[in-house]
């Protein structure tokens, strides 16, 4: 015979949960009885940080470090895949995978805005999740980032030299 048993119930902590189970006599007199049982509902807890304290500034390229932190218990979990989120900037990569402190971390790329704005940033694994806010100012220059590659690499020594490099500006502003 098997038993299943679902539940909604959410926990804050850790839970003894009690339930009956009722066994009935299909072959015989329909004689039944009702067995007290219990299991412990292990609650699971995810927080959210970031890094550096911020503001940072909207430039396009300026980063947070997102980190996560899964526990069951009171103690971490790894190798579970963290799911993350944000309504503003990008992530280099939207999932990590829990290391032996149960800790996941990406990082959020700053969108490019000449106005100060702010990011509500969410960590997610199966039902937990876990929100932190973010801030950025605005960026009101030019923000040129090396781009491709440079041309020459190499040249000789005492000798002149004409290079090209590749520049892109990354910012809002031209």
């Amino acid at each position: 015979f098997s038993i299943t048993f679902s539940s909604t119930e959410t926990v804050a902590s850790d839970k003894t949960v009690s339930f009956p189970v009722t066994v009935i006599d299909r072959a015989g007199a329909g004689a039944s009885e009702t067995l007290a049982s219990s299991l412990i509902v292990t609650a699971r807890a995810l927080s959210l940080s970031h890094s550096p304290a911020g503001p940072i500034y909207a430039d396009g390229s300026s980063r947070y470090a997102m980190t996560a932190t899964l526990t069951s218990g009171g103690s971490p979990v790894s190798g579970k895949t963290i799911t993350f989120t944000s309504t503003a900037g990008t992530f280099e990569t939207s999932t990590a995978v829990t290391d032996s402190s149960g800790q996941a971390s990406v990082y959020l790329i700053s969108p490019a805005s000449t106005v100060d704005t702010s990011a509500a940033v969410t960590a997610s694994y199966l039902g937990s999740t876990a929100t932190d806010t973010v801030t950025f100012t605005g960026w009101t220059k030019p923000n040129i980032a090396y781009w491709d590659s440079l041309s020459p690499t190499a040249s000789n020594c005492g000798g002149k030299v004409s290079f090209s490099i590749s520049v892109k500006n990354t910012s809002a502003v031209s």
